[in-house]
């Protein structure tokens, strides 16, 4: 597995932020790095700017730019926006047949939808509960777990959040990181809601204070109208 996926899909994430960041030969994880970028820059202007439904022919497209012209840990080309075609399964846990994937992503996309209408929805409980049943589904045969981060944060920023969540796959945040796939291998939704907002919360305090220390003068100006 290379560094870009171990980076991206939760193994050594310090040295594969390193080398996604700055790749001596320019190579395949650079190429990993822009396309997720490229997939997720498409997920935003789509869903987010344009306020189109999120639809599964928008998911595939979205999986196309994420995965096109990789290939997987057995050498082959990875089947980019292509339901799954075999059967999968994590551990124990058997997900739906691949016959069942399409109807399955359908019908989740539509009660996103529906739930996303609503006013009174929580924008985190909607992240978390979309990104979890997504993964639980696993429609592709790789990239479910960075399609469903990228999902994830899609709908935080419909929701107006204005910062995305990185769960620790690209920031140094361990614990965060840990918490996700603890929340998802245990089915607990509401859990990984409060990960996600801890997550954010995380960002933002670090924003906060990478403006205070770049930028005294903001902090003086503050004080000196409160």
């Amino acid at each position: 597995m290379d560094l870009a996926r171990k980076a991206v899909d939760g193994s050594s994430p310090d040295t594969g932020r390193r080398t996604l960041l700055a790749p001596a030969d320019g190579g395949k994880p650079r190429r990993e790095l822009l396309q997720h970028a490229a997939a997720f820059a498409f997920l935003h202007k789509r869903v987010v700017l344009e306020k189109e439904k999120l639809s599964p022919d928008v998911v595939l497209d979205a999986h196309k730019l994420l995965l096109s012209g990789l290939t997987g840990e057995d050498g082959l080309a990875v089947p980019a926006g292509q339901y799954r075609t075999t059967r999968a399964f994590a551990g124990s846990y058997l997900f739906p047949p691949p016959e069942a994937v399409e109807g399955a992503l359908k019908r989740l996309l539509e009660a996103y939808e529906q739930r996303a209408s609503s006013p009174e929805e929580d924008p985190f409980a909607l992240a978390a509960w979309l990104s979890y049943v997504f993964v639980s589904i696993h429609p592709f045969d790789d990239g479910n777990g960075r399609m469903g981060r990228l999902l994830l944060n899609m709908a935080l920023l419909s929701r107006g959040v204005p910062f995305c969540s990185a769960l620790g796959f690209s920031c140094g945040q361990s614990k965060a990181k840990r918490h996700y796939l603890q929340c998802l291998k245990k089915g607990r939704p509401s859990e990984l809601a409060f990960t996600v907002l801890c997550s954010i919360r995380i960002t933002l305090a670090n924003f906060f204070e990478d403006l205070r220390t770049t930028y005294p003068a903001v902090e003086l100006a503050a004080e000196s109208t409160a």
